[in-house]
């Protein structure tokens, strides 16, 4: 996410479209989407999790560096292959570690939570690193990339020091046949739960990546004059809130997170649409908090009932599987925005996305109440 404020001045300096710039976007959805379909299974064959994190680290370590050195689109376009490659390979799997550790500690479950926090933490720490470093005109292009790689190095000193608990337990009951039955059989139960969760964390994501695409975009249509690095703190307000609001979203019951989230997300674009009506920054700023609770809280109560219905020896894999239909569904809005804004303008664009995401929050709603509880 650290990228998206610097669009601005990427666009002023290379002179691509609104549709490249949802190119770029969809680059990073594809690599993402390439490891989460393989490496959720190659990770739930051993037991110690760290033979896919620690290489998918060098491989996001080694996206941040051509980032911080690009000179032209194609460097963008690597960067941005490179890091979804890798943050593919450690979504799903971090979460099913983090679940692995829950369980060797005996704690209570914390998985969804902390993996729904420390993704939306890191998405707000990318922009605002990035804000801070236009505004204050120290190395913009560089230095939010090489903070990246520093993160990406200390993770790889952290995760190689010791052994991994509960490695030799889940090694011998991996091992087992008996330990791995039929995935239909397990599937099947669970499957209308996990596609209402799959349809959940679309919609919050495609509005999370409306607004890590075009809420620079948005705030300087709104707000004429405003600096790039102003303009990128629409982004960072929008991640800093969702990642807050899963802080309490815990609290609360499954079924009541996922459906305010729901109306949040609705009432956010409806915010967006006033905002480039009006021209009030206070209704774009009160349209990125909206936005970002209602993600934060779909997200979070999507996570939770896929780490709930999840079968223990298939967790990453259909975590993966979760994350692969929140990325398809970001990018192909991502990119519908871009083609829509190049054909309608930014104002019609954002109208057509919200009357689209209000038909696909209505279905949902329904599909909710149809479940059983």
């Amino acid at each position: 996410m650290a990228p998206s404020p610097l669009y601005g001045v990427y666009q002023s300096r290379w002179h691509f479209s609104s549709t490249t710039l949802t190119a770029l976007f969809t680059v990073y959805a594809v690599g993402v989407l390439v490891s989460l379909m393989t490496m959720g299974r190659v990770s739930d064959r051993h037991a110690d999790r760290r033979v896919v994190i620690v290489p998918a680290l060098v491989v996001v370590l080694s996206g941040s560096l051509v980032f911080a050195w690009a000179s032209s689109l194609t460097g963008l376009f690597l960067g941005r292959l490179l890091t979804g490659l890798g943050s593919g390979a450690l979504s799903g799997v971090c979460t099913a570690a983090l679940a692995d550790l829950d369980a060797a500690s005996g704690r209570r479950p914390r998985a969804a939570m902390i993996a729904t926090l420390a993704f939306t933490s890191g998405a707000a720490l990318g922009p605002l690193t990035a804000s801070a470093a236009l505004h204050l005109g120290v190395w913009p292009t560089a230095l939010p990339f090489v903070v990246d790689a520093l993160l990406a190095v200390a993770a790889i000193a952290g995760l190689l020091r010791g052994p991994w608990p509960g490695a030799s337990r889940a090694s011998s009951a991996s091992s087992s046949p008996l330990a791995q039955p039929s995935w239909s059989g397990q599937f099947r139960p669970v499957r209308r739960r996990f596609i209402v969760a799959c349809a959940v964390v679309v919609a919050a994501w495609s509005v999370g990546a409306a607004f890590m695409a075009f809420g620079p975009t948005l705030a300087r249509k709104v707000l004429l004059g405003l600096g790039t690095g102003g303009a990128g703190l629409v982004a960072a307000l929008f991640q800093v809130v969702a990642g807050c609001s899963q802080m309490a979203a815990p609290r609360l019951a499954r079924r009541t997170t996922v459906q305010a989230g729901l109306v949040l997300l609705v009432m956010s674009m409806a915010g967006c649409m006033g905002a480039l009506e009006t021209g009030s920054a206070w209704c774009l700023g009160l349209a990125a908090i909206t936005g970002g609770i209602g993600y934060g809280a779909g997200f979070v109560g999507s996570s939770r009932a896929v780490t709930e219905i999840a079968p223990p020896n298939r967790h990453a894999q259909l975590a993966s599987m979760y994350l692969v239909a929140g990325y398809l569904g970001s990018a192909a809005s991502t990119i519908g925005l871009g083609a829509l804004t190049d054909a309608l303008g930014l104002q019609g664009a954002v109208s057509v996305f919200a009357a689209l995401l209000l038909g696909g929050v209505v279905l949902i709603m329904v599909s909710i109440r149809r479940l059983p509880r």
